[in-house]
Parts: structure tokens; C-alpha cells; sequence
């Protein structure tokens, strides 16, 4: 079979914040006991038989599993190439929990993080000092040799000091830099007192994303990747971003992925399930390659910005 080599784990749901844009639900969220340790290096075993060798741990927090250790050993030991962990960076403050799995393959660490003032970021987190624990793990990760990139979900508390936050952590080394469109699932749906102060439409959003673009030039960086925007707010960034596929490639087979409920599914087709398109799109250049629109989003903020780009 062809595989892109990628294989996601969300090893629990499980985590130590409270971030109010988290797309996990409260039904994923009381699920009890996270994937036993035998079924998970079963099932890594088995993906990395069949060709994947790109490791990528989630949850919730990943690093709260409670063998994440055994699970980087095993991995490495059975031939995955890279193993990269997407985390609030939290757990590997003032510990040596970094070095510990960098010994044991990890090579990559994709951390969460809200802005640069400590008031903001836990605000969005739920958690007081979550912010300067944040960068306490980033210190231990830089200082086991594990390359960091900067993930930001732009939301209306950040929004108009993004290109301030994106300065901040350039000056800190980060060199990997993704910025988010927030999903309109689990809490964003589910806690609408708390989410109704994070919105921000995608207009908005593209708005200040493209003054933070200024920063990296200014810096002569590699510019962020962009997720979740549509290419119809963003025409002129359609290649920044990592879920629009050319027309002429076509939208590839992106791996598989597993939650904790122990199903096995592919990566694309779990993750923009449900998408939706307006009629106008057909019209759109971009419509081949686009990955849909958030039917939350829809019902939040309506289709008015959504035009076909025709050139």
C-alpha cells in the first residue's frame, strides 16, 4: 500500500490545562484509562511494518502517559526514523524527562503556546504559571538537543500582539513556526461562555497572520506554515499552508492515525470530517485542494467572507 510514512498516536486524553479552543470532547475526555502500553507498541509495530516511520505522539498531553519512555524506546528500537511529540511543554519543566526520551529517539517537540505575556497565555491555558512552566520546558528541551517548533492557535486575546509573540520566542531560537485557525469542536462548542472570548473570525485572523509574516522577513526566517485557513482568506499564502493540496497532486494519503478508543483511521479524512463547502466554491480555483469549511464556524460566523477566487 502507499504510505506518506506517518503514523499519529494519541496516546490519552489526559492533560494539565484547560485551553479553552481544545477540539477534544468531553465524551473523549472521560474516557478512563488511556491506551494500554502492550496495544500501543502493537500498533506502532504493526504501521512501522507496513511503512510508516514518522512517530508523531499526541493526547491531550502525550508526555502524561504514563510510559512515554517505553513507548520513544520501542519505537526507535523497531526502526521509526523521527518521533515527534506535540505538547503544552509543561511536564518537562524543572526534570529530566527530555533527556530521558531524547535518549530514547526523540528528536522533535511541537510546543503549544499562547503569547508572550504570562497573563494571556494562561489565560487561554486555564492554568495560573502554566506560561513560565512553558518555558521552563522549553529550556529542557533545547538543552537535551530536541528541535522545537512554535504552534499558536490566533484567537481574539492574542490576535492583535501575534507579530510581538512571534519576536519574542524568534529571539528564544525557535525556528519551526505553525499558527492555527481555531476548530469549532469539543470545548469551543461545548463551553460558550469561555469560547465566545477567544472567537475571532478568519478575516480577523488572516488579518494579523500576515503582519506576523513581517517578523520572519525581518529576521530572514523561513516563513510559518498555516493551518485551517482557507485559501480563499489567504490567496496569496496558499503555499504556507499544510492542509491545501494543489489541484495537480491531489489530496494525498496523509498516514494513519490512533485514539484511545483503540481504532486505527486515516489522518485527512478523520480530521476534516464533515467539512463543508458553499455553492459559490465549484467557482473557485481552489476548490480541488481546499479542505473545507468548520461547520461551527459556519454556524458562528455565517459564509459572507468565503468568496471564489477566480485568478
Amino acid at each position: 500500500m502507499s504510505e506518506t510514512g506517518i503514523y499519529e498516536c494519541y496516546l490519552t486524553y489526559r492533560c494539565n490545562q484547560r485551553c479553552t479552543f481544545c477540539f477534544v470532547s468531553e465524551a473523549e475526555r472521560a474516557v478512563g484509562a488511556p491506551i494500554g502500553f502492550k496495544s500501543i507498541i502493537g500498533k506502532i509495530y504493526k504501521m512501522r511494518k507496513a511503512g510508516c516511520d514518522d512517530l508523531r505522539l499526541l493526547g491531550g498531553e502525550p508526555a502524561m502517559y504514563p510510559d512515554i519512555t517505553g513507548v520513544c524506546a520501542a519505537a526507535s528500537k523497531i526502526g521509526y526514523k523521527s518521533i515527534t511529540i506535540f505538547t503544552n511543554g509543561t511536564c518537562f519543566a524543572g526534570n529530566e524527562l527530555a533527556s530521558q526520551l531524547k535518549k530514547y529517539g526523540l528528536d522533535r517537540a511541537n510546543v503549544s503556546i499562547h503569547s508572550h505575556k504570562p497573563e494571556v497565555h494562561d489565560k487561554i491555558t486555564g492554568v495560573k504559571g502554566s506560561f513560565y512552566r512553558m518555558l521552563s520546558g522549553l529550556d529542557s528541551l533545547r538543552r537535551a538537543g530536541v528541535r522545537i517548533s512554535f504552534i499558536c492557535v490566533v484567537n481574539f486575546l492574542n490576535a492583535t500582539e501575534l507579530n510581538r509573540t512571534t519576536a519574542f520566542f524568534l529571539n528564544k531560537g525557535i525556528s519551526g513556526f505553525t499558527f492555527f485557525f481555531t476548530k469549532y469542536q469539543g470545548r469551543m462548542v461545548e463551553e460558550p461562555t469561555r469560547s465566545d472570548k477567544l472567537s475571532i473570525s478568519m478575516s480577523e485572523a488572516a488579518a494579523v497572520v500576515k503582519k506576523a509574516l513581517g517578523v520572519f522577513r525581518r529576521h530572514k526566517m523561513p516563513l510559518p506554515g498555516l493551518e485551517h485557513f482557507l485559501p480563499c482568506v489567504l490567496p496569496g499564502y496558499v503555499r504556507l499552508m499544510t492542509d491545501y493540496f494543489p489541484a495537480e497532486a491531489g489530496k494525498p494519503d496523509t498516514g494513519y492515525l490512533v485514539h484511545p478508543d483503540g481504532i486505527t483511521a486515516r489522518v485527512y479524512a478523520t480530521a476534516y470530517k464533515g467539512r463543508r463547502w458553499l455553492e459559490t466554491c465549484s467557482r473557485c480555483r481552489f476548490r480541488r485542494g481546499c479542505c473545507g469549511i468548520d461547520p461551527g464556524y459556519l454556524a458562528k460566523f455565517g459564509s459572507r467572507e468565503f468568496k471564489p477566487v477566480k485568478k
